[in-house]
């Protein structure tokens, strides 16, 4: 084919990739991608853990357990609730949900008939979904009828859009027919509170009759029986000759919701709108804002809705900010190619190939359903210039070699940075969250970065112009190119005579890790007396440390112990309040407004929800507006919170999201070993436990052992009243007189709705003196007066949750010890060796070292990175000592990621992690160019022809570090607030501009072969 022919059919490809790109799912954070479905449920009779599970919990786990493919299955029970997660073998198995839909429908008769139907949610049980857009709506009809108007006329064309998930419609208050019976008189007819639930659901459900086809159209017939009115209702037949009007009251009442949830702290009717799982957000929420527009001119005049909360604004400002920032890489790159090539051409040329290369990249992620997030784009934009460099590469060749023989040494060149890359996905899933499509992303750049350079780029440059002929020199300019070169050969010669001088700087320089070694050793007599001694703690190690732990010591101590993981998101702040057991929502609900009256009178703020979730726990979510997200006003509405936060008494504050958090939470103090207990039966599982803490406890410095501590760190401790008998012989009565009380307490809230003047409402049926419950009246009152004298009642303090995994129970048995870590974990371990376990029951113990273990898992990679460059560059090169040279140049190109962070004060974050890797993977690829140059000399003075490469590929080596450096420049405009980017750019900056010295010093000086006698060049 012809250049121009080439160029056109890579031209249209470009075009599709470009096309396929606005079909991408975009956001700005990866997507929860998970094998794991999240099962979770809720009960109006608010059980302790231990019952929920008995009741709910173990019903639904045995269900589910039948599903095919089932690699786990978790479950944790709490007051009143509870989730179950399933994890299946594969990953992206959406047809399970049917699977676990389906058998959760064959035990729904099994299940209490006051709990809500178990949801079904994609991904991890600590994430809470955000909702993609938050409308209120306003009108000056009752709350009943509003919420009537948004059902039939708002929620049905909302919900036609297929990228909408689920739309929640959440009010304040909601009106329920409360029946309070009396259980007195129900117990004369021989009817229980169960039995009369039952009554009133069949007869105001819903029955299909069958089908009937009219017109070539099939509908269902049903029977839909509804009282007219409360009276109506109350004379329906509950036994022979007793209508429900005879044994208990109606009325309709407004009942306090279980969740409350607010904008603004303004009470109003919100309708939040949850999308699919890939869906391009800015696209969707521009298609549903435009729609709900002209929803709104078919709306009654006195039904008001308003945008209160669109999550796209931060998504759209952030990738538009990013954009801005690739465009300006772009600009600098070609501005800097202009300048050194001095030919409109060659920048043509460049240019095209990046936009070539970013084209086919964006297709073929579009063909492997790559999402656009941040860590893609990082991805892309850093694919600029490795993009130009691929291409630089080339033509300089052509230029001077007018031949393709760089092929070699660019796929070798390719092949290194994908794969340092790459070996990301080494890493457990949950530790390479986002940097996988990182890694897929420039993988895919510099794949077609590749075929561009190799095909589009020669043919292109015809296409646009002659290949031009090296200019030829003046004669003056060519004495002094000579004279450089010789005063280089001679450089790099008189260095080659002091390799272990330079060797040891260069160890020094990067650092060894004494700094790590232990004060003593217990038991090794020698270390102790020597380095564990006096004079070498106290006057020689602070100097020894200084000086042979180099740059090494330097970031470890200033910089990596004082950094970590960030996530990118809005600028926010979180005011979390938490009560004891016991408390109610409407208390919890007046403490919140307290917040939100102060909240309202903050300028700055761009929204604050309140999400009152129980009695025990609530949260207010603050959001600042563009121009106060970045300024003191966060930091500053901190102080004023906390400040405020210590008159609002009798509540737990946690408050964080900007500097350093605060709680004032005086909670239990981490126990210092916890161990994790298994087993099948949960009672054999506690006697277990107490086995082992009266073992534990004998230790005179074990002052306390706790058989049932929370296992996470979300559940609090709990208040439980129980309730048990005296002795056998009272057994039956004790169960007789427990069972009315417990008619007498609870509520049963069916699951079939009653229309009543075109408004559905609930049923909420109870005892008339259920509101007055109280201990007093279970010990002394009536017929609970047997209990007095049949049981006993004791308050304890409990774990509030439940745990299981695979079908075992766990429990926590947790203590301090007071003595060194090491004794009392040797005490630990003989406890429970020695302790004979039953079949089926085992232990683990707990560890709060796991970001230890992640960290030295993430650095590991880097020793796997220079083995699999060592591989490579040996098949390459055919040799077993050169490509030791050239991965030494990887590790020793972080001492400029060292000096940057730590001279710098730089913070470092998973940024500055993927620059370590990045930079393992681009550093080498200039020795690479370098030594295959070399092979292109056919001089028997191997160091003439080593150094002499080196100077032919400075300029173009140098351009492709110069045009990385400043395609990241852009980066560094907002400062180290910018999460990933900075500490991403900052490393592989610093790294690549130390890399120089190392590439045409260190590295040939390495290499060469001190002469007997000097040579000239």
């Amino acid at each position: 084919m012809t250049p121009f022919r080439i160029s056109l059919v890579f031209l249209v490809i470009t075009l599709a990739g470009i096309a396929s790109a606005f079909l991408l799912e975009v956001d700005f954070t990866p997507p929860n991608s998970s094998n794991s479905f999240i099962i979770s449920f809720s009960s109006d009779a608010n059980d302790p853990p231990l019952v929920t599970e008995q009741k709910i919990t173990s019903i639904l786990e045995g269900a589910l357990s039948s599903i095919e493919g089932l690699k786990e299955i978790k479950s944790v029970s709490r007051f009143g609730g509870g989730y179950i997660t399933v994890t299946f073998e594969e990953d992206g198995l959406q047809e399970k949900r049917l699977e676990i839909l389906t058998a959760i429908r064959q035990v729904r008769d099994k299940l209490p008939e006051n709990i809500s139907f178990p949801s079904i949610s994609l991904g991890r049980s600590e994430d809470k979904e955000e909702p993609l857009l938050i409308y209120s709506i306003s009108s000056s009809l009752p709350m009943d009828q509003i919420v009537e108007l948004t059902k039939n006329l708002i929620i049905p064309k909302i919900g036609l859009n297929p990228g909408i998930k689920t739309l929640e419609l959440s009010t304040d208050s909601q009106p329920v027919i409360v029946i309070s019976y009396d259980l007195d008189q129900l117990n004369a007819i021989g009817i229980n509170p169960p039995l009369l639930l039952k009554r009133i659901s069949e007869q105001y459900k819903n029955e299909q009759l069958g089908v009937m086809t009219k017109n070539s159209q099939t509908k269902a017939l049903f029977i839909n029986s509804t009282p007219s009115d409360l009276s109506d209702l109350l004379s329906i037949s509950i036994s022979k000759d007793i209508d429900l009007g005879d044994v208990a009251v109606a009325q309709i009442e407004n009942q306090r919701a279980t969740f409350i949830s607010r904008l603004n702290g303004k009470n109003a009717i919100q309708l939040s709108l949850f999308v699919q799982e890939h869906e391009n957000k800015p696209a969707l929420a521009k298609s549903l804002r435009e729609s709900i527009v002209h929803l709104t001119a078919s709306l009654p005049e006195n039904l008001g809705i308003k945008l209160s909360y669109d999550d796209t604004d931060f998504i759209t400002r952030e990738l538009q900010k990013i954009s801005k920032r690739a465009i300006l890489s772009i600009l600098i790159l070609s501005a800097l190619v202009f300048l050194v090539y001095r030919k409109m051409n060659q920048l043509v040329v460049l240019i095209g190939s990046v936009l070539v290369s970013l084209g086919i990249s964006a297709l073929i992620m579009y063909l492997m359903n790559v999402p656009i997030h941040l860590y893609t784009i990082a991805g892309l934009t850093i694919s600029f210039g490795l993009v130009i460099d691929n291409s630089i590469m080339v033509i300089d060749h052509l230029k001077r070699r007018k031949n393709l023989k760089v092929i070699a040494a660019l796929l070798v060149a390719t092949l290194t940075t994908i794969s340092a890359i790459l070996v990301i996905f080494i890493l457990p899933k949950d530790e390479r969250v986002g940097m996988d499509d990182f890694a897929i992303a420039i993988s895919i750049a510099l794949c077609a970065s590749v075929i561009v350079s190799l095909i589009f780029t020669p043919a292109f440059s015809k296409a646009v112009g002659r290949n031009e002929q090296m200019q030829s020199k003046s004669i003056s300019s060519l004495k002094k190119l000579i004279r450089v070169q010789r005063s280089y050969y001679n450089f790099i010669i008189t260095l080659s005579k002091y390799k272990k001088v330079i060797i040891v700087l260069l160890i020094l320089t990067f650092g060894l890790p004494v700094y790590l070694v232990p004060k003593s050793i217990e038991g090794f007599d020698l270390y102790n007396r020597t380095i564990g001694s006096d004079l070498y703690q106290e006057n020689i190690r602070p100097v020894s440390d200084k000086i042979l732990g180099g740059m090494l010591r330097s970031f470890y101590l200033n910089v990596f112990e004082s950094s970590g993981y960030r996530t990118p998101e809005k600028t926010r702040l979180y005011v979390s309040a938490s009560m004891d057991q016991g408390h109610t929502i409407e208390q919890m609900d007046r403490i919140i407004n307290k917040v939100e009256d102060y909240l309202s009178q903050v300028a700055g703020l761009e929204s604050f929800k309140s999400s009152i979730f129980s009695g025990q726990y609530a949260q207010v979510v603050i959001e600042f507006n563009k121009d106060s997200e970045s300024g003191s006003l966060p930091y500053v509405l901190k102080n004023r919170l906390i400040q405020r936060s210590l008159d609002w008494g009798g509540v737990d504050w946690s408050i964080y999201g900007v500097g350093r958090g605060f709680s004032n939470a005086s909670g239990e103090s981490i126990p210092s070993f916890r161990i994790k207990l298994k087993g099948y039966n949960y009672s054999d599982l506690e006697v277990l436990a107490e086995d082992i803490a009266q073992k534990l406890i004998s230790h005179p410095r074990i002052k306390e052992v706790n058989t049932n501590d929370r296992f996470s760190w979300r559940d609090e401790s709990a208040d439980q009243y129980v309730l048990s008998p005296k002795n056998e012989m009272t057994l039956d009565n004790y169960l007789t007189s427990l069972n009315q009380i417990s008619n007498a307490s609870m509520s049963y809230l069916p699951q079939s709705n009653v229309t009543i003047n075109n408004t559905q409402l609930p049923i909420l049926l109870r005892d008339k003196r259920s509101q007055d419950f109280s201990i007093y009246r279970l010990m002394n009152e009536g017929s609970s007066d047997l209990l007095r004298t049949n049981a006993i009642l004791t308050s304890e303090v409990k774990s509030g949750a439940l745990y299981r995994e695979n079908r075992q129970y766990i429990r926590v048995v947790s203590f301090e010890y007071y003595g060194s870590y090491r004794f009392g974990n040797q005490y630990l371990k003989e406890v429970i060796e020695n302790h004979v376990f039953p079949v089926g029951y085992s232990y683990e113990k707990l560890e709060y070292d796991w970001s230890s273990n992640k960290t030295k898992r993430q650095y590991a990679l880097i020793i796997l990175i220079l083995l699999l460059v060592y591989v490579i560059c040996t098949v390459t090169f055919e040799n077993l000592k050169l490509p030791f040279y050239i991965i030494l140049v990887i590790p020793l190109s972080f001492i400029g990621i060292f000096m940057t962070f730590s001279w710098g004060g730089f913070y470092f974050d998973q940024g500055g992690y993927a620059a370590f890797v990045l930079l393992a993977g681009i550093v080498v690829n200039a020795t690479i160019f370098i030594l295959n140059e070399s092979r292109n000399y056919h001089s028997k003075n191997v160091n003439r022809n080593l150094i002499k490469a080196c100077s032919r590929k400075f300029v173009p080596i140098m351009l492709t570090i110069i045009s990385t450096c400043l395609g990241l420049v852009p980066f560094l405009i907002d400062g180290q607030q910018e999460v990933f980017w900075f500490s991403f750019a900052i490393g592989v900056i610093g790294g690549l501009l130390f890399s120089i010295a190392l590439v045409f010093v260190i590295f040939p000086t390495l290499l060469t072969k001190a002469p007997a006698t000097s040579d000239s060049a």
